[in-house]
């Protein structure tokens, strides 16, 4: 006498047939996961910080869906005609790079047209506690003097980079001509501070400090 093939399952071999054919369906879903693909933003040549962006810049590549998800990678939408205009690298950008998030920006509202970057110390900038917006002064300390190279600098982007055994701080800063060349003097001629001046009462560049008698 024949009996249903029901009976001569027990429950532990229920059990085991469910979690077997569960296992079957997702390593299909890893694998189908893994064939996905989809298009990212790279640098279609050298950029360099301060360059208005436009959709010739940049193309797009084909990476594992995964890769694209990570990391705030840039997509079609955000690179075509669509995008949102008046944006500036905010760094330089090597051809073939994957444009992120922070890599574009647009200026605060009022300022200058031009961009540059610059890494300093944590210690030196505030603590490393500014943000996009906040305002700036650059202070110049050679030969024991101090005096402020450029004041009331508007921040674009700030991000965080450095080598072993350092902490620094990247900024992106709007700034104009005359500023720009300033900070680039200080930057050779001695050390870099940075004073958060958001808010506060507005100050000349060129003022000196020094030791007191």
């Amino acid at each position: 006498m024949r009996r249903p093939v029901a009976s001569l399952l027990s429950a532990p071999h229920v059990v085991m047939i469910v979690a077997g054919a569960l296992a079957f369906l997702l390593v299909l879903a890893v694998l189908r996961d893994r064939t996905a693909t989809l298009q990212v933003a790279v640098a279609g040549r050298d950029l360099a910080a301060g360059e208005p962006a436009a959709p010739s810049m940049f193309r797009l590549v084909e990476v594992p869906a995964g890769v694209a998800s990570l990391g705030g990678l840039f997509g079609p939408d955000d690179i075509g005609p669509a995008a949102p205009a008046g944006r500036v690298l905010t760094v330089d950008v090597e051809a073939g790079t994957p444009i992120r998030s922070g890599d574009l920006a647009i200026p605060p509202p009022g300022a200058p047209r031009r961009v540059m970057s610059i890494g300093v110390d944590r210690s030196r900038a505030a603590g490393g506690a500014l943000e996009r917006g906040d305002v700036v002064d650059v202070i110049r300390v050679s030969a024991g003097m101090a005096e402020y190279a450029a004041t009331g600098v508007e921040i674009a982007s700030v991000g965080v980079g450095g080598g072993p055994g350092r902490d620094v701080v990247t900024l992106s800063l709007a700034v104009g001509a005359g500023e720009a060349l300033e900070i680039a003097a200080a930057l050779g001629a001695g050390e870099l501070f940075l004073v958060r001046s958001t808010g506060a009462d507005p100050i000349e560049p060129g003022e000196e400090g020094g030791d007191e008698p």
